[in-house]
């Protein structure tokens, strides 16, 4: 069984915005540091994603030729919907 293990904690300063931090620290003022650790590490997951859909797009590209751009706007007006 394996045991997760959390990745080691680095003090930095940072300036931010006073309502930003007044809006987060609502939520809970306790634990600041942790909210903004996972709206960071949100973020970094939500690039991450972005740019393996991405690579993706390439490699079907490479493979199949460029997307037929009729094909696309019909796409888009259906999710769009």
């Amino acid at each position: 069984m394996s045991t997760l293990v959390a990745p080691a904690k680095i003090r930095k300063t940072v300036t931010l915005d006073s309502d930003l931090i007044e809006a987060l620290a609502d939520d809970n003022p306790e634990s600041l540091s942790s909210t903004i650790n996972a709206i960071l590490r949100a973020d970094q997951e939500r690039k991450a994603r972005a740019l393996s859909i991405r690579q993706l797009a390439d490699d079907l590209d490479a493979l199949y030729g460029p997307a037929d751009l009729l094909a696309v706007a019909a796409a888009k007006a259906v999710l769009m919907a």
